[in-house]
């Protein structure tokens, strides 16, 4: 069973609520039972008090005239229990008609002037026993007056139900009352949070609508942000984010499969033609020979674009250089330029660039990285002039390993600059200059260069030639173990 996300916050914050509640009253039950039994604390020993006042101390001892002190106490509806003893467990005054046995306490083992405590069950109830004893510290004299009796101790003591007729009602009212007004609160918690729910969560559920509307074909919808200035605000303004970047890669990719049929139909279409026209009417062995030739060097350029093509079309995890291998750049530049353009017409004009006596160490993806270091070198013999050197420079610095491609040619014009990079993209000047290729090779460094975490750049000038760049960064801290040798990959 799927709970909405508006019942789970419901849930939560119910049960919550009823936690506090449940324990705010037990708390104040808790404190007015407290309460309740210290007002019983403060009655008995108001009244021990009274009885205390009520006995004479005289230097020879202590004096209680049953006679003289008629002392009555009410409590509720009953007399209040009490009795006075002597140091011999002597029963000197207690009330008339009184039926508890306070013969029980005519003794007090507390020290002298400490009020006492004990429970004690009698007719079916409760009894709190608060006792204190007095004593004069003199042995008892006769005195003249036979009438005037001195005891040495004297023993006070006073009963009180633990449960009273009022205080249960009290707390059988206060109980009740807890239990009304807790869930009355709980009650109206839930009918105003079900209300405050629905009206914080409108703007998700509004957001939720407006996302349904959102397909393949309608990537231009944008969500409408709640002028909230809270979370669900910060959401929006991150999906509408999330689906710019997601439009922008459509289109991309709209463009580069539009781009890729186009680049693909070309030679099919040229190569089809040929045939056509080879098997119209019979040929000489030479006519048909030149047919085959042309139609395989269609063949040919349309296997570059498809391998082109499959490299850019591959996902990053998959296009992630897997075994890196350390490289000595300074020996390593000069076999590969030897080895991929040594028998090029144009090898002479490529001069390699760096620090004399300088060991410069990359851990790089060998194969890769010549891809990317030739199309640079490619692109700069398509857009300079035969004779006009090619500079390769090679610049370490402590944290950061450059190679950098420069040519004197043409140059690109600046607001062509950030499009260089993007698949197919040809400047109209080189269209219309007829310069033969397809618009993959700097795409294909941008991909390589994201494969092997390096930064790519072009800072160009019309008229005086173009500088591409690839930027490794690493860590200072990582050092390769090699000899003095030179190590070629």
């Amino acid at each position: 069973m799927q709970i909405s996300l508006k019942n789970r916050l419901m849930a939560f914050f119910l049960a919550a609520l009823a936690v506090v509640l449940t324990a705010f009253s037990f708390a104040i039950y808790f404190f007015a039972r407290l309460h309740l039994n210290q007002q019983l604390e403060d009655r008995a020993g108001a009244t021990l008090e009274t009885l205390v006042a009520a006995s004479e101390v005289h230097p020879n001892g202590l004096e209680w005239q049953p006679d003289i002190h008629k002392i009555t106490f009410w409590h509720e509806d009953q007399p209040t229990i009490w009795a006075v003893f002597d140091q011999s467990g002597t029963m000197i005054d207690c009330p008339p008609n009184q039926s508890f046995p306070v013969g029980n306490f005519s003794k007090s083992s507390e020290p002298v002037n400490l009020i006492s405590q004990s429970n004690f069950k009698y007719g079916g109830q409760d009894w709190r026993v608060f006792q204190i004893k007095l004593d004069s510290g003199h042995s008892i004299r006769i005195e003249m007056d036979p009438l005037k009796v001195l005891y040495k101790e004297l023993v006070f003591m006073t009963a009180w139900p633990l449960k009273s007729q009022s205080s249960s009602l009290s707390l059988k009212y206060l109980s009740w009352t807890l239990i009304l007004v807790a869930g009355s609160a709980w009650g109206m918690a839930a009918v105003l949070g079900r209300w405050f729910c629905q009206k914080a969560l409108l703007p998700l559920s509004e957001m939720t609508r407006d996302v349904d509307r959102i397909t393949a074909d309608q990537l231009s919808y944008r969500l409408k942000p709640p002028s909230t200035r809270d979370e669900l605000q910060s959401l929006s303004e991150a999906f509408n984010e999330l689906m710019d970047r997601l439009e922008l890669s459509f289109a991309k990719q709209s463009r580069f499969t539009s781009e890729a049929s186009h680049q693909m139909r070309t030679p099919l279409t040229a190569l089809m033609g040929q045939l056509d026209v080879a098997l119209r009417r019979d040929r000489d062995t030479l006519e048909y020979k030149r047919v085959l030739t042309s139609s395989r060097n269609q063949v040919v350029r349309l296997q570059k674009i498809v391998e082109l093509l499959l490299f850019l079309a591959r996902a990053d995890a998959e296009s992630k250089a897997s075994s890196l291998e350390w490289i000595e750049l300074t020996q390593w530049l000069k076999h590969q330029l030897k080895a991929s353009w040594g028998e090029h017409l144009r090898y002479t004009d490529i001069k390699l660039e760096f620090e004399d006596h300088q060991l410069v160490h990359l851990q790089s993806h060998s194969a890769m990285l010549t891809q990317a270091i030739d199309n640079f070198i490619d692109n700069a013999m398509k857009y300079s002039e035969p004779g006009t050197a090619i500079m390769i420079r090679l610049i370490n610095q402590p944290d950061t390993t450059i190679i950098e491609v420069e040519d004197h040619g043409k140059g690109i014009k600046e607001s062509d600059l950030s499009q260089v990079f993007d698949p197919f993209f040809r400047s109209s000047d080189n269209r219309n200059r007829g310069v033969d290729g397809f618009g993959l090779g700097l795409a294909i460094v941008a991909r390589i260069a994201s494969a092997l975490d390096a930064d790519y750049s072009v800072r160009s000038k019309l008229g005086e030639g173009s500088i591409f760049q690839l930027a490794f960064h690493h860590n200072t801290s990582q050092k390769p173990i090699f000899s003095n040798q030179s190590h070629l990959s």
